[in-house]
């Protein structure tokens, strides 16, 4: 029984590790368009 009850700890531990992850990831991309929005308009400022 003890090694069921560290798996699930285990288990619940690399969940919040890996929903941590993504977290982190959707706010990279998200900081990504950001920046990529900015460019573009730079960019469009300096055709005009």
């Amino acid at each position: 029984m003890n090694w069921f009850y560290n798996a699930k700890i285990g288990t619940k531990l690399l969940s919040g590790f890996t929903a941590g992850l993504v977290q982190e990831i959707s706010a990279a991309s998200r900081e990504q368009d950001s920046g990529a929005e900015q460019i573009n308009r730079a960019i469009q400022q300096l055709d005009a």
